[in-house]
């Protein structure tokens, strides 16, 4: 069994939490970028989703699951990518109302890209459709570019 800790662990869960994932979200939208800082992103979002797991609720596991998948898309890993999206649309429906709406579409715009990366149009247009419905209850112009610029609509194929 692991000795106390000298700390408040609840703290350093959440601080740590917070930093690798503001972290892994920074690489995420960087362009370009290397090698090593895709690799950097990847163990920066399992990170976070540690500490978060540590600390935070259902909510916070679910947007942790959201922001691996989203960092595995990026990468061009679709078998991760895939597995974190399942993830993140298990716990989208089991956190129910306690879930925003630009967290909903997050997970649909990242289920989305995940799909179109894995060559299934379909499913990635319906998942879309799932996003256009839920960005009309965004009080703010600036989440609805910021989806899009996250996770861009399928292309027309």
């Amino acid at each position: 069994m692991p000795a106390t800790p000298p700390f408040d662990l609840a703290v350093a869960n959440r601080w740590f939490g917070v930093e690798y994932n503001n972290a892994a979200w920074e690489l995420v939208e960087k362009s370009p970028r290397s090698a090593a800082e895709t690799e950097t992103m990847l163990h920066y979002a399992h990170a976070a989703i540690v500490h978060w797991r540590g600390v935070g609720t259902a909510l916070n596991e679910q947007r942790a699951e959201c922001l691996l998948a989203t960092a595995y898309a990026t990468a061009g890993r679709v078998d991760q990518a895939q597995y974190h999206v399942g993830r993140t649309l298990e716990l989208m429906a089991a956190n129910g109302d306690e879930q925003s709406p630009f967290d909903r579409a997050s997970a649909w715009g990242c289920a989305a890209r995940v799909a179109e990366l894995a060559g299934d149009h379909t499913a990635a247009v319906e998942h879309y459709d799932q996003v256009l419905r839920v960005i009309t209850a965004f009080d703010e112009p600036a989440d609805r570019d910021l989806i899009g610029q996250l996770y861009p609509q399928p292309k027309v194929s």
